[in-house]
């Protein structure tokens, strides 16, 4: 009995048809694989600009976190050299520092860019407002100075962390929270302040 080896018109569309759903799938794949690349990405160098922070209100942070919101948080990078909007200039205590600049850092084999003034819109939850300056003034100056501004403005100072070239303090008011953290780097200091503002319940 012969085989039969011709192909019809019908089985080489069938083949077309396969091998275009796998070349739109493979795309897909892709597709997905450049868009994971890239929140991983920003999800990286917010990261890296808060890691320092993180670690000094992580220490301070007794209270139980806010149940997670169903929507998605939305990052808003504030103009390079402003502060963003909603960060109250009263937190900055330094009247003569100016707001950090992003800049380019080396992350495995990428280069990334650092994000340091910023909001976070966490939908119901709230809206998270980052600042980051730089000043000549000493540590402890700041330090004495950020505490007596929290204590004058009603602001109760949930924990503070002390350590030879860092302080931090985490405090709340009403529907507010901040963390403040100041960093020494020898000729200069870091200062990064985070404000919460939620809505009122």
């Amino acid at each position: 009995m012969k085989r039969n080896n011709k192909t019809t018109k019908k089985d080489k569309n069938s083949v077309k048809s396969v091998v275009h759903r796998s070349n739109s799938h493979h795309g897909e794949i892709l597709y997905n694989k450049s868009i994971m690349a890239d929140h991983k990405k920003t999800a990286i160098v917010v990261v890296f600009s808060l890691a320092v922070v993180m670690v000094l209100v992580l220490l301070a942070w007794k209270r139980p976190l806010p149940a997670p919101s169903t929507e998605a948080p939305v990052l808003t990078r504030a103009p390079e050299g402003q502060f963003v909007s909603s960060l109250p200039r009263e937190f900055i205590l330094d009247s003569s520092a100016a707001p950090k600049e992003s800049r380019t850092v080396t992350l495995g084999d990428e280069k990334v860019q650092t994000t340091e003034n910023y909001t976070i819109d966490y939908g119901d939850e709230g809206v998270q407002s980052t600042g980051n300056y730089e000043s000549q003034k000493s540590l402890s100056a700041l330090a004495s100075a950020y505490e007596k501004f929290l204590n004058d403005n009603g602001w109760t100072i949930i924990n503070k962390t002390t350590y030879p070239s860092s302080r931090g303090f985490y405090g709340s008011k009403g529907n507010q929270d901040i963390s403040i953290a100041i960093i020494d780097r020898g000729g200069k200091r870091d200062v990064s302040v985070s404000y919460f503002d939620r809505p009122g319940k």
